[in-house]
């Protein structure tokens, strides 16, 4: 069982294969909305489909006295109440759980408990996401245990804990994600410049007692500490390969992420590129573009993000243009547990994009009937995109 764990790590990390560039396709809108004070309170979500836009899904946000997000409710594109999320707050203590709604009943979904806390906004880290299907909320704290909701009842799905330097910023987390009566222990370790900016993250898996690296994580930064390259790429121990199997050799790849700014130091372009080893390129699979605007918060003028316009692709074959596959179709929209896909005629790749374009999941699929698991995916929308050497296919899901 540990075997299994540790491939299903290894498979969020599968490559897009076959990608050169060409024209980008815009595939969703976020638009905020702000208090007095420079926080969001609003959020609407488009996705775009064939230049028509759909939605908008909307995000509202509220705050408590001490200006703390106390509760983000989700409106789905008819109005309705899709998702609710409470934040408790308990001296060093941070509860955060999240309910789904299915018409008039809620259940509860996911529970995050975080001990410890050293602040209070999110530590928004993105080589989370990679280690991590679905992506996470996650808190710079002493300890933490995330539960899911199972049989009426809170069931332990992962647990950790950070140690921290000198600085107060996280020197390890070490980490046990709980799966069928088997453990899989994760050990993160962080390396910083004498600016203390992040320019390193290595990610192992504990094998008894001996940590053996499975991941790394790179990242550069301009002169004034912004980040501007994340450079994540597989770095396995080859003991750890011989628990892996060399059948998973094919799907290991790198990819990159580049941060561009404006003149007020603000993020205007994010690109995503995804390493091809047919051609030995680099290849952009998605980006966003920041639009910002003014606002004076307490007598000073700042800058907010206004829109975000995130694109798809480019999605060419490096020697001919792909066409749209025919005959491939998925059920169930909206999913609450597993898409089925069906009509998938050759060995292709099949990757999930989350609303902000980011790639959070890819699998190798074979021409068979197809099952992929989104049960631990947040409710919302998602693209998901089929590719192999025929073409391409493209389309949204609901995640209840």
């Amino acid at each position: 069982m540990k075997m299994k764990l540790i491939n299903t790590i290894v498979i969020m990390m599968l490559s897009n294969i076959l990608f050169a560039q060409t024209s980008k396709e815009l595939s969703a809108i976020s638009a905020f909305m702000y208090n007095t004070k420079g926080k969001v309170i609003e959020q609407h979500y488009y996705t775009v489909s064939s230049g028509q836009e759909e939605g908008p899904q909307k995000t509202y946000t509220f705050y408590n006295n001490n200006d703390k997000v106390k509760e983000q409710v989700v409106l789905n594109t008819f109005g309705d109440t899709a998702q609710k999320t409470v934040y408790q707050y308990q001296e060093s203590k941070i509860t955060v759980i999240s309910y789904a709604y299915y018409g008039s009943q809620v259940t509860p979904t996911s529970k995050s408990v975080y001990n410890g806390v050293k602040e209070s906004e999110e530590y928004d880290q993105q080589f989370f996401n990679f280690m991590f299907d679905g992506g996470m909320t996650m808190f710079l704290c002493d300890s933490f245990k995330m539960y899911v909701w199972e049989s009426d009842d809170w069931r332990l799905n992962m647990k950790g804990y950070f140690t921290f330097n000198n600085y107060n910023n996280p020197s390890k987390v070490l980490t046990t994600i709980l799966m069928n009566q088997t453990a899989l222990d994760l050990q993160m370790d962080f390396s910083y410049d004498n600016k203390q900016n992040c320019t390193q993250v290595k990610t192992s898996v504990i094998v008894g007692l001996l940590p053996l690296s499975l991941m790394k994580v790179d990242q550069k930064y301009d002169k004034n500490s912004n980040l501007i390259e994340m450079h994540t790429y597989p770095e396995i121990n080859p003991l750890l390969q011989e628990v892996i199997g060399d059948e998973f050799d094919e799907f290991l790849t790198e990819s990159k992420i580049y941060y561009y700014y404006n003149t007020h130091n603000d993020i205007s372009t994010i690109k995503y590129y995804t390493y091809d080893k047919v051609s030995s390129r680099f290849y952009e699979t998605s980006s966003d573009e920041y639009v910002y605007k003014s606002m004076t918060i307490n007598s000073e003028v700042k800058y907010v993000v206004d829109t975000i316009y995130q694109y798809i692709g480019p999605v060419t074959n490096i020697t001919d243009q792909k066409q749209t596959l025919t005959g491939v179709f998925f059920f169930p929209n909206p999913v609450k547990d597993k898409i089925i896909v069906q009509g998938v005629e050759s060995v292709s790749t099949l990757a999930i994009y989350d609303i902000n374009g980011k790639q959070i999941h890819t699998q190798s699929i074979k021409p068979d009937d197809i099952s992929v698991s989104v049960q631990s995916f947040a409710r919302g929308m998602y693209i998901m995109k089929i590719i192999n050497q025929k073409g391409v296919y493209f389309s949204k899901f609901m995640k209840e």
